[in-house]
């Protein structure tokens, strides 16, 4: 439907159907079934189910139609399913990172698909050429992950732990960072253009990019060369985004650091030659103290005999 009103006047009679007359069944059943027959509906469906949520708040049917999917599995003939059923999952994370969040622990499920994928390396390759079992679906994880990771950087509900939030962010990249050692080249390079966009994240994550900056070095000699293209190109986003400008600014130009280096380092040997001579001027103030005091009871001393040999 290229008319945009027609399409939300369609949305919203779904969304009306779904929420107050129970057509939450229906609607799931027709959706699924959309998402297997029409390679053009993953968008269309997405969109329908956020209407639902941002405008009826209606959560429950996005999130059995997420657990759905989860609980798939694509056999190694199936080139056109995880494909459309990926698309449907990246749109939707997009729009609504929320609901997803709250079943990622099961689509996570499909990242284990690399060890099926393992064994039936061989029966795949021989018969049409090209691994085609679930690569997609591992790409729409990292993708959606990246998303999570954005909304959870970003947010500003006050209502969730931030100790939580930290190692729901935490788990999140080391998943990613163990996706740049997936079988497939076409995952590894999609979870390097992911962490590429992250990097522009207001939150910089210090630890996580010296992980992210060791990976993206180590996929430098990957043996495909989209993968170590786009190693390259995390690498300068690395250096152009580094955490260190709100300090210094500028790029991480050697020269331009070591001149700094200088300065600080000559800042630092005169203070620390103002301090010795405070110390040592302190120590002689002492000194001449102890001799005045040793001079006055000298002189006390010979006052004393003076005044006795008068009494005698």
């Amino acid at each position: 439907m290229k008319s945009q009103p027609t399409k939300r006047g369609v949305y919203k009679v779904i969304c009306l159907a779904v929420k107050h007359h129970g057509h939450g069944p229906a609607a799931q059943t027709t959706i699924m079934q959309s998402l297997h027959l029409n390679e053009h509906l993953p968008e269309p469906m997405a969109e329908c189910l956020n209407v639902l949520l941002k405008e009826f708040d209606h959560a429950q049917l996005g999130d059995e139609i997420l657990r759905e999917i989860a609980a798939k599995s694509f056999n190694a003939q199936d080139t056109k399913g995880p494909r459309i059923f990926s698309k449907f999952l990246t749109q939707f994370a997009e729009w609504a990172p929320r609901t997803v969040l709250k079943q990622i622990s099961l689509l996570l499920s499909h990242l284990d698909s690399e060890v099926r994928l393992f064994f039936l390396f061989h029966f795949v390759t021989s018969s049409n050429g090209k691994i085609a079992q679930s690569y997609p679906m591992r790409i729409a994880i990292v993708e959606i992950i990246g998303h999570l990771i954005r909304e959870l950087a970003c947010s500003e509900d006050l209502t969730n732990d931030a100790h939580q939030t930290q190692n729901q962010l935490n788990k999140f990249y080391d998943l990613l960072l163990r996706r740049t050692l997936d079988l497939s080249s076409y995952v590894r390079s999609k979870v390097l253009t992911v962490l590429n966009r992250l990097c522009d994240l207001p939150v910089k994550f210090p630890k996580q990019r010296l992980d992210i900056t060791s990976a993206a070095v180590t996929a430098l000699e990957d043996k495909v060369a989209g993968v170590r293209k786009n190693a390259l190109s995390l690498i300068v986003k690395l250096i152009m985004t580094h955490p260190y400008g709100l300090m210094h600014g500028g790029l991480l130009g050697l020269q331009e650091w070591e001149d700094r280096y200088r300065d600080v380092m000559m800042e630092l040997r005169k203070t620390e030659k103002a301090l010795d001579d405070t110390l040592n001027g302190g120590a002689d103030t002492g000194e001449a103290d102890k001799g005045d005091d040793e001079r006055e009871e000298s002189s006390s001393d010979i006052r004393s005999k003076k005044k006795k040999k008068r009494l005698r």
